[in-house]
């Protein structure tokens, strides 16, 4: 998913985009009617866009950079937080994660309860032994009270649910 569409308090909406001819995100005013009223655009954290996610209060946007290099410093994820005008409170990244490509061969999708963030979404992972960089699910889970990743899965779990490999 690269658009979004986020009904606003007083009934106007707000269309959050990445792509298209810019490599940022687009977010777009519409009134009730669907004209457009206003524009904006926000720089990305990291070049790989994720995901966007709308709360009460904040606004959320999941970015990524690709590591085929499979250096374990090197972080592959980022979580950012911003205000309703969309001003850049905070973020928290992950590093260390199996990932050479995130977000590859799949979506992004995000939910929030109470003060937890999960992250849903995909990657490739470092070459495996046979030689392959397979694709897998990941899962990140954050406290966005104080913006920090309190867990995350980035290994293969076998049918039986045992871990095959977990680097996260």
């Amino acid at each position: 998913m690269k658009s979004y569409l986020t009904a606003l308090d007083d009934g106007s909406f707000m269309r959050v985009q990445y792509g298209s001819k810019i490599n940022e995100l687009l977010v777009e005013y519409y009134d009730k009617d669907y004209n457009l009223t206003g524009t904006k655009i926000i720089g990305k954290e990291l070049p790989v866009f994720g995901g966007f996610y709308a709360t009460k209060d904040n606004y959320y946007v999941v970015t990524g950079e690709n590591n085929t290099d499979e250096d374990n410093a090197k972080e592959v994820y980022r979580i950012t937080k911003y205000d309703k005008h969309w001003n850049k409170i905070t973020s928290t990244g992950l590093t260390n994660c199996n990932t050479t490509k995130p977000f590859n061969a799949g979506s992004c999708r995000i939910d929030v309860s109470g003060n937890s963030m999960i992250i849903h979404t995909c990657h490739e992972m470092y070459k495996s032994d046979d030689g392959y960089n397979y694709q897998a699910n990941v899962t990140i889970q954050v406290d966005i009270d104080k913006m920090k990743i309190t867990d995350s899965y980035t290994g293969v779990i076998d049918q039986r649910g045992s871990r095959i490999l977990h680097n996260g």
